[in-house]
């Protein structure tokens, strides 16, 4: 348990004190002794699907996305732009393929990069660090990870702090409150771990099937919507980023 609190402590004075001038190395330390039991249950838990064995015997969705021409509107079309536009994330860094030895293992980390990536591109979160707390919530939805909740609850304590004093949302009093930085970052975590209960596991979905088919019908049939607080606090969110990161 001083793990957790330790890890807890470092990460919000990490994220409080900007990410840039940060040892994250030593968080991703931490991270990595956080999960090491939720990953070898979520492993046992995917090698039991009957999914678990034929991604094994599949080339990695990202090489073929990425080498293919997709028609536009499609899921490969959306993905392969996503792939294009955000190159990487805190999530991505975490994951150190190169340390991997086994086969089986490469493939298996590559294919959580791009679970969620996927997340991100189907559900149209962005790779700001706001948008970040839905997808980590709607992950952990379906695979719970020690180190993506404490971030989701380190980000939320800082919400918080950033509620007032110099930080503070300025304005009306409706506009106060519905874009409360605590209030924003309750609902984004809320609405991403309801939307990933109501989901399938992003993990079993065998996605090179549905590359040729438009993105939206994709979405319709995996029951994903838009994301209601997401898309209401996006446009003020771009604008207090810089204030986020002082």
């Amino acid at each position: 348990m001083n793990n957790h609190f330790l890890f807890l402590k470092t990460y919000y004075q990490t994220i409080k004190a900007d990410h840039s001038k940060s040892n994250l190395n030593l968080i991703m330390e931490m991270i990595n002794e956080l999960d090491k039991n939720c990953d070898v249950k979520l492993k046992k838990k995917f090698k039991s699907h009957p999914y678990g064995k034929a991604l094994y015997k599949q080339k990695d969705l990202k090489e073929i996305v990425m080498q293919k021409r997709h028609k536009k509107g499609t899921f490969g079309s959306e993905l392969k732009k996503f792939w294009k536009e955000n190159k990487e994330d805190l999530v991505k860094k975490n994951l150190d393929i190169s340390k991997s030895k086994h086969k089986k293992d490469i493939v298996y980390l590559k294919a959580i990069l791009n679970e969620h990536d996927i997340i991100h591109c189907l559900n149209r979160l962005d790779s700001t660090p706001i948008a970040e707390l839905s997808v980590l919530a709607f992950t952990i939805a379906k695979g719970f990870r020690w180190s993506f909740f404490y971030i989701l609850l380190a980000s939320f304590l800082l919400s918080i702090k950033n509620s007032f004093g110099e930080y503070a949302i300025r304005g009306p009093l409706w506009f106060r409150i519905k874009f409360n930085p605590a209030i924003s970052v309750f609902r984004l975590i809320f609405e991403g771990y309801i939307r990933g209960k109501q989901s399938p596991w992003f993990m079993t979905v065998n996605w090179h099937d549905l590359l040729d088919k438009p993105i939206e019908e994709v979405r319709y049939n995996l029951g994903l919507k838009k994301f209601t607080a997401w898309e209401e606090i996006k446009p003020e969110w771009y604008k207090l980023l810089k204030s986020y990161k002082k």
